[in-house]
């Protein structure tokens, strides 16, 4: 069994999502978390998870270890063609005429080196008739 479905990555991150509430004023559904967002939201809430998986949060330093790119990596993958397909949503921001993006990581700025590198930031959404599990 991965590590992922050991610690039931795919309903913790439901979990974050589906406390985002859909917009209302123009009806498009519920707001996109960035893979970033939604690292720090998972620490924040999971942290004897992150500590199992031996993640920190991501950002500029951590390379391919951080939260970020672990759930950069798998996400898109589960909602396409696995266990996510139909719940979630995901998109691509851009990386033309970058920004540098910067979150706060409870307290602590955390930069993404998304756009940085020229990629695009992953975005995810649950999908607004989907609840949590």
């Amino acid at each position: 069994m991965s590590d992922w479905d050991q610690h039931n990555i795919d309903d913790l991150i439901r979990q974050i999502l589906a406390s985002v509430l859909p917009e209302t004023k123009y009806g498009t559904g519920r707001p996109f978390m960035t893979t970033y967002q939604i690292a720090i939201e998972f620490a924040r809430r999971f942290p004897n998870v992150v500590v199992a998986l031996g993640h920190a949060v991501g950002g500029e330093g951590q390379g391919p270890f951080g939260l970020t790119v672990y759930f950069a990596r798998w996400l898109p993958t589960r909602i396409t063609s696995g266990p996510l397909r139909g719940i979630m949503e995901v998109r691509f921001l851009e990386p033309r005429h970058p920004v540098p993006l910067e979150f706060d990581n409870n307290g602590t700025p955390l930069a993404a080196t998304t756009n940085k590198a020229g990629w695009n930031s992953t975005m995810f959404r649950l999908l607004d008739d989907q609840q949590p599990a």
